[in-house]
């Protein structure tokens, strides 16, 4: 599977290059048989991706660095192919996706007492699904990585998956679209969680937890 990959040093030369986890990158000073001048260049999987020429680099340290900086990204987007980024500890996902939910329930019971209908509605879907999330994650559920996003199968038999991109907000390729529902939820849940790990959160529940052997009961009378 490749990817692309929009590499512009400066505003004269541009290129999309196609990349895959096997890709090569390499940066270099040449002196390419059809052009009389010497270029330094990315060379990606033997393709000369020419940058900017030599002799306009030569004393000005922002091209250095800008050409340094075209193939650092060249090989972090390769890199990003071929190494998929970890999940979160299962504890972390786990108290996440409470927390969530609770918090969305709590702003649903506020809604309701301020006689707020439409926030409320808002609040209790946004509660659900990450109830929902938190459920399917405990039945074993985990989202794969690809290069544009992530999958996660459908829990419905005959349905096609659920393919999540991100731009700006998830974006999914059911009927729920960018609206929240347990695939979008899951995934916040995740990004939520690999923050709380990385910032050390102590605030981690004990597993199982509460909510976890709620859900879990409710999962095994649904099966």
């Amino acid at each position: 599977m490749q990817h692309t990959i929009t590499i512009a040093p400066d505003r004269c030369y541009q290129h999309t290059i196609p990349i895959s986890a096997a890709s090569t990158a390499v940066l270099i000073t040449a002196d390419p048989a059809d052009s009389a001048n010497t270029w330094c260049s990315l060379l990606v999987d033997g393709v000369y991706y020419h940058l900017v020429m030599w002799k306009h680099s030569i004393g000005r340290p922002e091209i250095s660095a800008a050409l340094d900086q075209a193939l650092a990204d060249v090989r972090a987007a390769i890199l990003a192919l071929g190494t998929p980024p970890l999940l979160p500890a299962d504890a972390y996902v786990i108290g996440a996706l409470e927390r969530l939910a609770e918090t969305e329930a709590m702003a649903a019971r506020a809604a309701r007492a301020a006689k707020l209908p439409d926030d409320a509605k808002f609040f209790q879907r946004a509660a659900n699904a990450y109830g929902r999330a938190l459920c399917h994650f405990l039945a074993g559920v985990r989202p794969t990585r690809t290069p544009n996003g992530y999958i996660l199968p459908s829990q419905r038999p005959g349905e096609a998956p659920h393919k999540l991109t991100f731009d700006g907000d998830w974006m999914c390729s059911c009927a729920a679209g960018e609206s929240m529902h347990w695939a979008k939820a899951l995934l916040i849940g995740l990004e939520v969680a690999a923050d709380m790990q990385r910032d050390g959160d102590d605030d981690v529940p004990a597993l199982p937890t509460r909510l976890a052997e709620e859900d879990a009961a409710l999962l095994a009378l649904l099966a």
